[in-house]
């Protein structure tokens, strides 16, 4: 729900910078048609300056905060990156049908868009000390984009034992 925190927080100048697009442009967030929670008093820019001041209070840099926003905004465009089969003599190898969303990763992942690209749609192999590599078919790279899921798991804990302290402070 970062995304969606970040969104209502944010000035449109700081959303430009990182290149920051309403939901509805993600892939990620625009299955449902639904862009905010109406339910249970949730209020997306209440939880964002809560977060921002959940980060201070557990020692989270400016720096790193703003890291985790190029990092979220990073995956929505990975989401976006649709492959097609490019037929060379070497046989199909996937190429990005849009780049922007390529490049646009790359550049807020702070990464060498052809080395994005390379991890993307290429398989490192080591056997017996020897290094090889292999062309991802679609599906592939599909699983390895998806794996964004695991980032969330990991800042949420924080988020929730210091909102945790936050309410026992105000009782």
């Amino acid at each position: 729900h970062l995304f969606y925190m970040f969104w209502a927080i944010l000035d449109d100048a700081k959303k430009a910078e990182l290149e920051l697009y309403h939901p509805q442009y993600y892939r990620y967030t625009n299955q449902s048609g639904v862009y905010t929670v109406d339910q249970g008093g949730w209020d997306d820019k209440e939880e964002g300056e809560g977060w921002n001041d959940a980060m201070k209070q557990i020692g989270i840099s400016d720096t790193d905060v703003e890291s985790v926003r190029c990092m979220v905004t990073s995956i929505l465009s990975l989401g976006n990156i649709e492959f097609d089969n490019k037929h060379t003599s070497a046989g199909d190898e996937a190429a990005p049908r849009d780049p922007q969303w390529l490049t646009r990763a790359a550049k807020l992942f702070r990464v060498d868009e052809q080395a994005l690209l390379k991890c993307l749609t290429e398989q490192m192999r080591i056997v017996k000390g020897e290094v090889f590599f292999s062309k991802r078919a679609n599906s592939e790279i599909f699983q390895a984009t998806s794996k964004h899921s695991r980032f969330f798991p990991i800042i949420s804990p924080h988020i929730k034992k210091t909102k945790k302290k936050k309410k026992k402070k105000t009782k």
